[in-house]
């Protein structure tokens, strides 16, 4: 394991993860043998916007049945059972984070959906997959972690089908303005890979790729959090607010986040583009 990959994975993917959070669903009165998407849908769709945001860019990237589709950057899973469940896609999820990978096929199995959703455990820079392999591929807060950005482009023109659709919702750059830190995605700039939306559709551009929708959902992501963390006047979280993710420091990297989108460092872009078929 690379220095690189046991950081990632030393941020997130503290071991028994399944465990807590299966604790905490038992805790809350629901019972873990009949679980849903529904059940999970507060812990594994914490992304800005949540399962909403998931459903809406399904939507833009005209997702329906039998349509395969890869996740990148897949998580625990949450965006990719919303895709199969409601949507009826073949969603494959691939992560670097091994106990993200483990958590994600256990609660995948619980709520039913394994015959239509499957975690690979590796480098989105080394895709373990044929070219043309799928019809969408998806990535929702996981490149701010990638960084070889233009690599990671390429391989997603890769395993594109022709005529294919790529959808990313994430963090970028929007000024010179010095991010603060600790974040969400990383504890300091060694694991923080965050490039300049100017950059990032450009570069989509150079790699081939053709430009369907570029939405800056940036204020209402900030009213999402203010709402959704109970963020008060003084810019700080409720201390309640942060069992949501069970993270040590949560508090600190959700106030910092919010905190450089009001100071402009940072943007939330939700894009959509096509892979050109061919002539």
């Amino acid at each position: 394991m690379s220095d690189y990959t046991s950081s990632v994975n030393k941020h997130y993917g503290k071991a028994g993860l399944f465990e807590r959070i299966s604790d905490q669903i038992v805790e809350s009165g629901k019972d873990i043998s009949a679980l849903t998407c529904d059940d999970l849908s507060s812990y594994d769709e914490l992304h800005i916007g949540g399962r909403g945001e998931t459903r809406n860019m399904s939507k833009l990237a005209g997702i329906t049945k039998g349509k395969a589709v890869l996740d990148v950057g897949s998580g625990i899973g949450g965006p990719a059972r919303t895709l199969a469940g409601e949507f009826g896609a073949q969603v494959t999820g691939l992560d670097i984070t091994e106990e993200f990978c483990r958590t994600a096929s256990e609660f995948t199995k619980l709520v039913g959906l394994s015959d239509k959703i499957s975690f690979k455990c590796g480098s989105a820079l080394e895709m373990p997959f044929e070219d043309e392999s799928f019809d969408v591929v998806w990535t929702q807060f996981a490149a701010m972690n990638i960084p070889e950005r233009s690599k990671l482009y390429r391989e997603m023109f890769r395993v594109l089908r022709p005529g294919g659709t790529l959808a990313i919702h994430e963090i970028m750059g929007a000024s010179d303005t010095p991010m603060k830190f600790p974040v969400l995605w990383a504890p300091d700039e060694s694991i923080s890979f965050v490039r300049p939306a100017v950059w990032v559709r450009n570069e989509l551009a150079e790699v081939g790729f053709k430009e369907n929708h570029w939405n800056d959902l940036t204020e209402f992501s900030i009213r999402w959090f203010q709402k959704k963390l109970n963020i008060g006047e003084d810019g700080k979280v409720a201390r309640e607010s942060a069992s949501l993710s069970g993270a040590d420091g949560f508090t600190e990297q959700a106030s910092n986040v919010v905190q450089n989108m009001q100071d402009g460092a940072i943007v939330v872009i939700q894009t959509v583009w096509h892979k050109p078929n061919k002539t």
